[in-house]
């Protein structure tokens, strides 16, 4: 009988204390980038509805213009593409309190700041 109200008073406590989680996780809405007179006009625009797009001008023959949606775990971002397959920096890590997105593609290693 004692067992039975220790399992009732253990889901009581459970389910009251979940009640008061949210489930709700918005995604970012920001814009990461590079300086206005840097040529390559890299550029990574992350919305809270988890869509994104991703510019890359370094290589004026093979302009990067990417869109899709994208994942958060633990402060790093996964970019998936629709359409093309286009070889681009799909991984980010997020920090400096959300001001400076980082990323590597082989040795080349890109951080971009957030923009206002």
């Amino acid at each position: 009988m004692k067992s039975n109200i220790k399992i009732a008073l253990a889901v009581l406590i459970i389910a009251i204390s979940s009640s008061f989680t949210s489930d709700k996780n918005d995604g970012f809405n920001v814009t990461y980038g590079v300086s206005a007179k840097d040529p390559s006009q890299i550029e990574l625009r992350l919305k809270s509805d988890y869509t994104f797009t991703y510019q890359d001008y370094s290589v004026s023959s093979q302009k990067i213009e990417v869109e899709g949606i994208y994942e958060i775990k633990n402060n790093r971002i996964l970019l998936v593409s629709e359409g093309e397959q286009i070889e681009f920096h799909s991984r980010w890590r997020i920090v400096a309190d959300g001001a400076v997105a980082k990323s590597r593609n082989g040795l080349a290693f890109y951080t971009l700041h957030r923009k206002s």
